[in-house]
This record gives C-alpha cells, sequence and structure tokens, in this order.
C-alpha cells in the first residue's frame, strides 16, 4: 500500500516485512472485530499524532506468531496513563485537550478484541519518539490436502 496522508496532514503507510509474502498469514477470529481493533489502533495514531507526523504498519511473523505493529512519531502516552487508557471512556491528558470530541473508546475496544481472540495488545516507546501498539498472536495453520 502506498502511504498516504490525511486531513490533518499525517502520513501514514502499510508495510508487510514478512520475508515470505508468498505465504498467507492466517488468524483464526471475527474479521469485524479484528477490523475494528486495527481500525481503532491506526485512527488513534494518525488522529494522536503531530502535525506533519507518520504512522506505520508493520507485519511480521516467527515460528508460529503474528505481530502487527502500528507505530507512530508523535507525542507517546506516558507509562503510568497506557493501563487507564485501556478501561472505557478514559483519554489521556493531551488528547482531551486535542480533541474534545473523542469518547476514548478506541484502545479500550482494541484491547477486548485481542483478549477475545487471546491475542495480546502491547505497547512500548517507539524508537521514532512516538508509541509502538503491537498486536501479538498465534498463526492458524492452513490445512492442505
Amino acid at each position: 500500500m502506498d502511504p498516504g496522508v490525511n486531513a490533518g496532514g499525517c502520513c501514514y503507510s502499510l508495510n508487510n516485512t514478512t520475508h515470505d509474502l508468498a505465504t498467507p498469514l492466517t488468524v483464526l477470529g471475527d474479521v469485524t472485530l479484528l477490523e475494528q481493533a486495527l481500525s481503532n489502533l491506526v485512527q488513534n495514531a494518525i488522529k494522536h499524532n503531530r502535525p506533519g507526523g507518520h504512522v506505520a504498519v508493520l507485519l511480521e511473523r516467527d515460528v508460529g506468531q503474528f505481530f502487527l505493529d502500528v507505530i507512530d512519531d508523535g507525542p507517546g502516552i506516558p507509562e503510568d496513563e497506557l493501563r487507564r487508557l485501556l478501561r472505557a471512556g478514559e483519554r489521556g491528558e493531551q488528547a482531551r485537550t486535542r480533541d474534545p470530541e473523542g469518547r476514548g473508546l478506541g484502545l479500550a475496544i482494541a484491547a477486548r478484541v485481542a483478549s477475545a481472540h487471546s491475542m495480546q495488545l502491547l505497547f512500548s516507546p517507539s524508537e521514532f519518539g512516538g508509541l509502538r501498539v503491537r498486536l501479538q498472536g498465534d498463526i492458524t495453520p492452513i490445512l492442505t490436502e
């Protein structure tokens, strides 16, 4: 997917860093819920980034696991706020200031979808100064006859 720019001037891109592109990566789950979780993570990264900032979505696999990272170079989230932000209705201090219209549901929904699919939703500082959100889970083997 080619990089794009949203109305706020934040660039985003989608990259598959998996070396074996010929082999599909399959997970067992509700496609609508998983799409909603990923959409929430990407929208949050774009919405809460700095003007002119960047968002990347990376997909990797390793020995039966997948790692889907949403990485931004925005202001990030203080570590003490991260756990609180997983509760519905909670918003970070900077988010309340920048966007008073938000409801604080995006990360809470993503966390519940991950949990319902026996996946993990992990947060860490991005090497680019913002936040890395990782959705991690098991790859479903494709059975062939």
